[in-house]
């Protein structure tokens, strides 16, 4: 298969050795359901339209209260990821079980419930009643099984633990003794306190993460991922070992409009990966640099991994600056995966790619430039002083508007549907991995563990900070 057949069809290439499965593994992943019966597949759009409807009008008009709008965006997660992540593998692929609609009704009325007592929850001065303490072990439990079912079950026993923790300080020694706290004062910590379920990580994932999860599918179905992909074969591709390069190239391109590894891998190793395989480089390398390349995408600036975001929340500074210091890291990194495919490919004495096989970049610059028109706007709003969130949306409805300039680019129903499902299923993961964060936190914060490691790394350190550094 020819360079431009891989990059013109819209359907990995069918797998043809150990490299191309870790296709199949990043889809396996999350464990999502991919082919589902039509009824609950226009049950799923639905749903995914509105959540993401939800947010584009907040993000454009503004929040409501904030703990509210966390209780919304927590009940569209967990009601989601019942739809899209079977309870195992063996459970039905195609559609929901009982099971998981009985857990799509629960999470509806309970989010709702969240959301109506909540006036009444502060007029009683932060006192909780019995119908606050049902409600908040309820939402515990739904977060922890939706962790298991997204996350995985290593983030699951971290939460239980940290639960257990916040029981147990006076059975435990040394530095993690601490008085122990009640049933009712857990619940309380982490369903209705500032550094539970509802804290800063879930706020993260409600404004910033969410709309810029969007402007990322968004700019890709515009087809922005397209011009990233020719732009990095025509600028690596004739070099010694070119489709490797382009793996790293692509990458870096790609990750400046995703923050997320695995969705990076399954977009530029559908045709990179074959690539590397194609001209002699081995299976297993070829996999590791697309690996090696696509968690790169994390640390590239404008769009980075949810960890700028929530540094730029703890830190109190604006994004763009956490942004401008991870750029030349960034660059670092890329530049010495980049030598490192180049010294490999001399030692195997790998050839470029053929002029024939190469894409004609100048015609798919004047097909899609257009559309890095909305990145360079949201950096300049940053620039300017604006919010990540008032930045992001101005990008998404600018990508709208120029979209429909030319018919390649074009975003219809069609194409927003997928937006909006991509967009849902995406945010999903990472929704949940924050609302299941906010029990480690609640356990530092309650207990203060972590006043006490803090102090603990210093008196270690003697005040050097270069072992400060390295403790942490």
């Amino acid at each position: 298969m020819s360079v431009l057949s891989l990059l013109r069809n819209k359907k990995p290439p069918k797998p043809t050795g150990d490299a191309d499965e870790m296709l199949e593994e990043v889809e396996a992943e999350f464990n999502y359901r991919k082919k589902i019966d039509p009824f609950w597949m226009t049950f799923i759009t639905v749903v995914s339209i509105i959540f993401i409807g939800y947010h584009m009008v907040t993000a454009g008009i503004g929040l409501p209260e904030i703990f509210k709008h966390r209780a919304i965006h927590l009940g569209f997660l967990l009601s989601l990821t019942w739809l899209y992540f079977p309870f195992n593998k063996k459970s039905p692929r195609g559609k929901p079980s009982y099971m998981d609609v009985a857990l799509f009704a629960v999470s509806v009325v309970v989010s709702v419930l969240t959301v109506i007592n909540r006036d009444a929850y502060l007029m009683r001065s932060g006192i909780l009643n019995m119908n606050d303490y049902i409600l908040g072990v309820i939402t515990m439990l739904l977060v922890l099984e939706a962790t298991r079912r997204t996350v995985g079950g290593q983030m699951l026993w971290i939460s239980i633990i940290c639960l257990l923790y916040m029981w147990a300080g006076p059975y435990l020694p040394g530095v993690f003794s601490h008085r122990g706290q009640s049933v009712k004062r857990i619940i309380q910590a982490i369903y209705m306190g500032g550094e539970g379920i509802f804290g800063m990580p879930l706020g993260v994932s409600s404004t910033y993460l969410i709309i810029f999860v969007i402007l990322a599918a968004i700019l890709d179905k515009s087809g922005l991922g397209k011009l990233f992909n020719d732009l990095a074969l025509g600028l690596g591709g004739r070099f010694s070992g070119g489709p490797a390069k382009v793996a790293v190239v692509a990458s870096a391109l790609t990750g400046t409009i995703s923050g997320s590894a695995a969705s990076n891998v399954a977009t530029t190793g559908a045709f990179t990966i074959p690539l590397m395989k194609k001209i002699g480089y081995p299976a297993t390398f070829a996999g590791a640099v697309e690996a090696a390349a696509s968690t790169g995408g994390q640390i590239m600036p404008p769009i980075m991994g949810s960890a700028a975001f929530i540094m730029a929340e703890y830190l109190g500074v604006p994004y763009l600056t956490i942004a401008v210091a991870g750029l030349i890291p960034a660059l670092l990194y890329f530049t010495s995966v980049y030598f490192q495919v180049d010294f490999r490919a001399k030692s195997l004495g790998l050839r470029g790619l053929d002029k024939s096989e190469m894409p004609d970049v100048k015609k798919t610059v004047l097909r899609y430039g257009q559309m890095i028109i909305p990145m360079i706007v949201l950096i300049w709003l940053m620039g300017q002083g604006r919010t990540p969130l008032y930045s992001a949306f101005y990008a998404v409805c600018l990508t709208i508007i120029l979209s429909w300039f030319r018919k390649e680019t074009r975003i219809g129903l069609k194409e927003a549907k997928l937006v909006a499902i991509g967009s849902a299923r995406t945010s999903v993961a990472i929704g949940i991995s924050m609302a299941a964060a906010g029990f480690m936190i609640a356990a530092f914060a309650s207990t203060g563990l972590g006043i006490v490691l803090a102090d603990s790394i210093v008196a270690i350190s003697g005040g050097s900070l270069i072992i400060v550094l390295i403790l942490t």
